[in-house]
């Protein structure tokens, strides 16, 4: 019965519906009735409202104003009826007439009796974006339609300089930043992506940013940006990414950075060369994170562990400091001297 419930609960479909020149009744005068009639009015609907009291911009818009009996009769002809007022039982009745006369029920405030829910909407030639957080954080429907906005506005950009149309489903996989990155590599025409193991963490990402921006300070005409390989960090595959790079036709160089050689490299490696991108390795050195003759643990080591072993990740790394609460815990991208020895080695000239 509660699974039959969930599934009832979501049952709702979006329709993008005409209302112009259509018959839009509402009751209540205050400020949500207001911004309903503005509305309407924008769709080109024809406004009947009925209220005790106006809000006084009522004054200026071009609606009906009725009594209470008259808006029951034009009911009878209205798509729409929109609930406003401050008294539930007031609305729940106002609703309950209309479906009876098979127009559409709608209520500024959840649960009352309605079965038609507004969204938040952006309108564009060949586009039309709806968004609804059910109530839940409303003023949050604009950020995530101008949001979605600008990020289309990039895509179809991008899809435009695209011969492989295919790609375009890998284009939605990409983050915001992936995305913007792709965006300021086809202005300048080339880039440079450093190559991580990765992390989730957001100290993670923050010290790729700093990466990111030290490595613009001195490679100011090239696009760069920081792409995980692990797959549980990654949102698409190195291949996927290599694919969508080459075939906007952009002049990539990329840098592995890691401890030492391993699979993660040598694979990288593969891919990178059948694109025939040019690459470089940094391999980080621990010995110029710790003191002299003191003992380290990698992530890519666990044999062995002393007592006064100092953890060490390339990145923040929560899954080793819990694995090794007691141990003192040092990121090479928290150092200084290890972003700006990257930054110097880099070398998209070869």
């Amino acid at each position: 019965m509660k699974l039959y419930r969930i599934l009832r609960d979501n049952m709702r479909i979006c329709l993008d519906i005409e209302f112009e020149k259509e018959i839009v009744c509402i009751l209540g005068g205050g400020k949500l009735a207001l911004r309903k009639a503005k509305q309407f009015l924008e769709a080109g609907s024809i406004i009947y409202i009925s209220a005790h009291d106006y809000a006084e911009e009522f004054n200026r818009l071009p609606v009906h104003k009725v009594d209470r009996n008259q808006l029951h009769q034009v009911l009878k002809k209205a798509k729409l009826a929109i609930a406003c007022t401050d008294d539930e039982s007031e609305n729940r009745a106002f609703l309950k007439l209309a479906r009876t006369y098979k127009v559409l029920a709608m209520a500024a405030r959840n649960h009352q009796g309605q079965d038609t829910f507004s969204m938040t909407q952006l309108r564009f030639e060949q586009m039309v974006l709806a968004s609804s957080t059910q109530g839940a954080f409303p003023v949050a429907n604009r950020f995530l339609l101008r949001d979605w906005q600008r990020r289309l506005s990039v895509l179809g950009t991008i899809r435009e300089q695209l011969h492989d149309h295919s790609l375009c489903k890998d284009l939605l996989n990409v983050t915001e930043d992936q995305l913007f990155f792709l965006q300021e590599a086809l202005q300048q025409g080339r880039a440079i992506v450093y190559l991580l193991h990765g992390n989730a963490s957001l100290k993670a990402h923050r010290q790729c940013e700093n990466l990111v921006q030290s490595a613009k300070e001195k490679w100011n005409t090239y696009a760069i940006a920081t792409f995980f390989l692990a797959k549980k960090y990654k949102n698409m595959d190195l291949e996927t990414w290599c694919a969508i790079l080459k075939d906007l036709n952009i002049q990539m160089h990329f840098v592995l950075i890691f401890w030492q050689r391993g699979n993660y490299v040598n694979q990288a490696e593969k891919i990178l060369t059948s694109y025939s991108f040019s690459k470089q390795c940094i391999f980080l050195r621990p010995q110029t994170l710790v003191k002299e003759n003191q003992d380290y643990i990698l992530h890519i080591q666990s044999e062995k562990v002393k007592k006064d072993s100092v953890v060490l990740s390339i990145l923040d790394s929560p899954y080793m400091r819990k694995l090794y609460p007691e141990h003192r815990f040092i990121a090479a991208f928290d150092q200084e001297k290890q972003i700006e020895r990257i930054v110097h080695e880099t070398n998209p000239t070869v």
